[in-house]
């Protein structure tokens, strides 16, 4: 049998305050309410497509950014072959962004849906076929569920 520790007396073996001097054995714990969304584990159809968008758009990229490094050089004045060098440079880091953003997609990165929304606002302007695949991408990556699984 316990006892307790300010007055001495013999208690219950499940009890939570000594019946002698009122002292509280045993703290009280409450769950705090959660007020995070929980993580949704399963990533949704839509969001693997986006990621496979963004690598093939990747793929587009940088066999663009390749093809101005290299096969246009023949065909170049040497007066613009810095011009072209600086877009094949541009097009290869956009590339190499959207195989990281796809990947953060993927794996539902926090920072990846950050990421895409700041990319499909950047992709207004290019219209029309740009701007309504911006659209239809912020419409979905701001859905509740959506921003759930990214949580």
């Amino acid at each position: 049998m316990p006892y307790c520790y300010r007055c001495g007396k013999q208690l219950d073996a499940n009890a939570t305050f000594c019946w002698n001097c009122g002292v509280q054995l045993k703290p009280i714990t409450v769950p705090a309410p959660s007020l995070r969304v929980p993580h949704i584990g399963v990533r949704p159809s839509g969001i693997t497509i986006l990621a496979v968008l963004y690598w093939l758009s990747a793929i587009v990229a940088i066999l663009g950014g390749l093809a101005y490094f290299s096969g246009l050089l023949y065909f170049v004045p040497l007066a613009f072959l810095a011009l072209f060098w600086i877009v094949g440079a541009v097009l290869t880091i956009i590339g190499i962004l959207d195989i990281v953003v796809g990947w953060g997609l993927w794996s539902l990165r926090k920072w990846a849906r950050t990421v895409a929304i700041v990319l499909a606002i950047i992709g207004l302007i290019s219209f029309p076929i740009g701007t309504v695949i911006s659209i239809i991408t912020l419409w979905y990556l701001f859905k509740p569920e959506i921003k759930a699984c990214f949580a």
